[in-house]
């Protein structure tokens, strides 16, 4: 690692990339000569020519030019969004979600009309929304967190090819997630 950090800061410039583009070169030309060129199998023919099997490495210069990703945040997250929120459709909607969904309306319902209609009583009503805000949040963090684990190889290798970032993924996955598992409720509300 030494010599390619003294190669970048040289006063010349890289060197090393212009002695692979000469290596390149002479085996180029080694084949020419031969008539043959060497692959996995064996020799191969003619036809396939050594400047496709050949490539040139990029200077640190030149990759710090690039940008790091092709896309930027706000696409990466719409495409992520969609991507996962189509993913997770059937996943929730499911029986036993909706049997889950309508016990626990019921259960809401039943602590909303034990709870008289006074004025009095306006702190334990407000009590009631903030439990019910806190207990929907902890599940939808709950399920994502399972979903994240599931998808943990698919985020490497993805990440790997610089697809996306870190963080449109997971606000994409967090916000499908959110959705999908609200919409059981939306759909019981109307």
């Amino acid at each position: 690692m030494d010599t390619i950090i003294l190669d970048e800061n040289s006063k010349d410039g890289s060197q090393l990339p212009l002695m692979w583009k000469d290596h390149v070169q002479n085996v180029r030309i080694s084949v020419l000569e031969s008539g043959t060129m060497r692959s996995s199998g064996g020799k191969a023919s003619m036809t396939e020519t050594p400047e496709l099997m050949c490539r040139t490495l990029s200077t640190l210069k030149e990759l710090e030019k690039e940008p790091k990703y092709a896309r930027g945040f706000w696409t990466q997250l719409k495409l992520l969004y969609v991507r996962s929120a189509r993913q997770q459709r059937g996943q929730r909607l499911t029986r036993v979600a909706l049997i889950l969904t309508f016990s626990w309306t019921l259960f809401t319902s039943l602590c909303w009309g034990y709870i008289p209609d006074t004025t009095s009583y306006t702190h334990s009503r407000s009590s009631l929304i903030f439990f019910l805000l806190i207990a929907q949040s902890n599940a939808v963090v709950t399920s994502s967190l399972v979903i994240f684990t599931s998808e943990r190889h698919l985020l490497s290798r993805e990440r790997a090819k610089k697809l996306y970032s870190v963080l449109p993924y997971f606000m994409a996955m967090t916000a499908s997630d959110m959705m999908n598992h609200l919409r059981c409720y939306l759909l019981l509300d109307m």
